[in-house]
């Protein structure tokens, strides 16, 4: 009688340790999704009014942005900066301290892209992908993803 006790303690025991490991497991590939849905923001982006270009990278534990003025012959950058991820939202530090800090926010189905005050951009490969559908005559569908 002991000897059952003792097995089913045991078992008790390893099944409180399996799932332990399945939620570290899946609390793991959780923060893996979420670190991939957040990387869908590096490459290139236009904003919809036309004035600025953005470039977002991957840095170390977070991302590096380059947004620059199109408004002229050629381009100038207008602000480098350092984004911060902070609670699952991807935060613009403030350009001085005491300056509120903007979120960037990512909409997945229309792949636009809103960057905190500099507005909404649109990312670069639908850009082409519609003036090259344009100058063919070809019908274009903006929902169209790659």
């Amino acid at each position: 009688m002991a000897n059952r006790k003792n097995k089913a303690a045991s078992l008790l025991r390893k099944f409180g340790q399996v799932q332990s490991i399945i939620r570290e497991f899946d609390a793991y590939l959780r923060t893996v999704q979420a670190e991939n849905e957040a990387d869908r923001i590096c490459g290139s982006w236009v904003g919809l009014n036309g004035n600025y270009c953005l470039t977002i990278r991957k840095c170390g534990e977070g991302y590096s942005a380059m947004l620059c003025d199109n408004t002229r012959l050629y381009k100038v950058i207008v602000r480098e900066v350092v984004l911060h991820v902070s609670g699952g939202m991807i935060i613009v530090p403030g350009q001085s301290d005491d300056e509120t800090p903007q979120t960037v926010f990512y909409q997945s189905r229309q792949n636009r892209l809103r960057f905190g005050e500099y507005g909404v951009f649109e990312s670069e490969e639908a850009v082409l992908r519609r003036t090259d559908s344009y100058r063919c005559g070809e019908w274009y569908d903006p929902q169209e993803t790659m």
